[in-house]
């Protein structure tokens, strides 16, 4: 069952068109929609689980708070001049930080009690500010290859790769949750993700996109099929997206929900 997480498509009807999305000075999307709650919901042998996260922005369209359900604990988000610090609920003295190069992420570190840098994730993109490379911790990295503005493939540090599949659908706003697909796999859920950041602002790392792959299939190093993973979208009266169903080929599935404002 699975590496990819990501979740991602469509069976429904295409999403409205928008448009252009407009960055502001702080280099995220001022004038659509925010995410502002995500609930996924699935079975296991343990029974129904369902996690929410709830976003809150400032005035400026900046995410500065994220709740998660899963363990009840709250992400704080301060912006700097090229520099996102993140910390973990109200009395952390230690944050997590995001690094900033022209408006997208360069790299996230944490800070030690000397103040230096203890480089986590590096991250590379090209001319049209798509990412191509995420690196963690330094020595693995993850390549991410773009075809006609879409993402295509992601080849894995050691060599497994995960195929998009695409028919034309797409949405207003973006699909809040394409970064899942480069490390996570479709049993993730919101209680395994750390990088609340990314729902609210794909933007920050050129993972912003409104084309909705029909199918995900996940592939051993070898090119032997590992997962096949179907998706269905719901859309809202104005074509953001409502629910995202991920069926993958041993017929586990798990349900997401979002909400707009």
């Amino acid at each position: 069952m699975t590496v990819v997480s990501i979740l991602m498509c469509a069976n429904f009807a295409s999403c409205s068109k928008d448009d252009e999305p407009k960055k502001n000075d702080s280099g995220v999307v001022s004038n659509e929609k925010k995410v502002v709650e995500i609930t996924d919901y699935y079975v296991t042998r343990w029974g129904e689980q369902s996690h929410t996260i709830k976003f809150v922005y400032d005035e400026q369209k900046r995410l500065i708070k994220a709740k998660n359900s899963s363990d009840n604990y709250t992400e704080y988000y301060i912006w700097k001049e090229n520099l996102i610090e993140n910390y973990y609920g109200e009395d952390d003295n230690d944050p997590w930080c995001y690094g900033l190069n022209k408006g997208l992420v360069s790299e996230t570190y944490s800070l030690n009690r000397y103040n230096i840098k203890d480089i986590e994730d590096a991250h590379k993109y090209n001319s049209s500010k798509q990412m191509i490379s995420w690196t963690y911790p330094i020595d693995k990295e993850i390549e991410l290859v773009w075809e006609k503005g879409n993402l295509k493939t992601i080849i894995k540090a050691f060599g497994d790769t995960v195929e998009f599949y695409y028919s034309d659908k797409t949405c207003k706003g973006y699909f809040p949750l394409m970064h899942q697909a480069l490390e996570y796999t479709i049993h993730s859920g919101l209680n395994y993700f750390w990088y609340e950041l990314y729902y609210a602002h794909p933007e920050l790392v050129g993972l912003r996109t409104k084309q909705l792959p029909d199918k995900v299939v996940e592939k051993y190093s070898s090119g032997n099929t590992q997962d096949i993973i179907d998706i269905q979208y719901t859309f809202t009266d104005d074509g953001y997206i409502k629910t995202c169903t991920m069926t993958d080929s041993d017929n586990f599935t798990i349900k997401y929900y979002f909400k707009w404002q």
